[in-house]
């Protein structure tokens, strides 16, 4: 059976690609940022989004890719973690858990990076399998 050693070097260039992007981008977090407004986190999300695909187009045969869409792709498991805490959110125990204040798009954002990596490099499994 043949080991296959990990690709370091790829992974090193997917984040380096990856954050060079934020450089540009000047992000506006406001400084209570558990308050952040549907705009911001609609910037930050499509941002997260298009660079993924760009990282997927520079390396178009790589087996970190991630599959972002269909209803097995990382999208749907960021929106189904959406719609997980937007149920949550209607529960007034939930919401006493955040800083007074916390708007539902830092719940949002949220759900978007507590996968982030995966945006950058995932592995050759599905998204389902991994997790």
């Amino acid at each position: 059976m043949e080991i296959l050693k990990p690709n370091y070097d790829e992974v090193r260039g997917r984040v380096r690609d990856f954050w060079g992007g934020f450089g540009e981008k000047n992000f506006k977090i406001p400084k209570d940022y558990w308050r952040i407004g549907e705009k911001d986190y609609q910037e930050i999300r499509g941002f997260t989004i298009g660079q993924s695909r760009r990282l997927a187009e520079k390396y178009p045969s790589s087996s970190l890719n991630p599959n972002l869409d269909g209803e097995q792709g990382l999208l749907a498991h960021i929106d189904m973690m959406t719609e997980l805490l937007g149920k949550l959110w209607h529960y007034e125990e939930f919401r006493n858990l955040f800083p007074e204040g916390t708007s539902f798009s830092f719940l949002k954002f949220l759900a978007l990076v507590h996968d982030y990596s995966r945006f950058i490099f995932n592995g050759p499994f599905p998204l389902v399998y991994v997790d």
